[in-house]
């Protein structure tokens, strides 16, 4: 259970938002998938022009550093599913419905 507490996204990010007075919420899909929108969404909020190349060999660097593959089995992917609902319901709410699935 301690690491549901890492899970609490709501909890963390509702700190964030009262904490700052600007914040960007993107998911991980958001900043590997679409590098171009994504890449003009941060140079819009940070008011700087980020290079796109330099933001490409950034993301490829980083995505799945750890070379996982994420092959779980369906009664892993099932529980975690039911464990986590919640929280993936409220990342619906902000991020879109299934944005962040895993």
């Amino acid at each position: 259970k301690v690491q549901d507490r890492f899970n609490d996204y709501e909890t963390a990010l509702t700190a964030y938002q009262q904490e700052f007075e600007q914040v960007l919420m993107l998911s991980f899909d958001e900043l590997t998938g679409s590098v171009e929108q994504t890449r003009d969404k941060l140079s819009a909020f940070l008011g700087v022009e980020i290079v796109l190349e330099q933001y490409q060999e950034l993301v490829k660097t980083k995505v799945n550093a750890l070379g996982e593959s994420l092959d779980l089995s369906e009664s892993t992917l099932e529980l975690l599913r039911k464990r986590y609902a919640s929280q993936q319901l409220y990342l619906d709410s902000v991020f879109g419905n299934n944005i962040c699935v895993a």
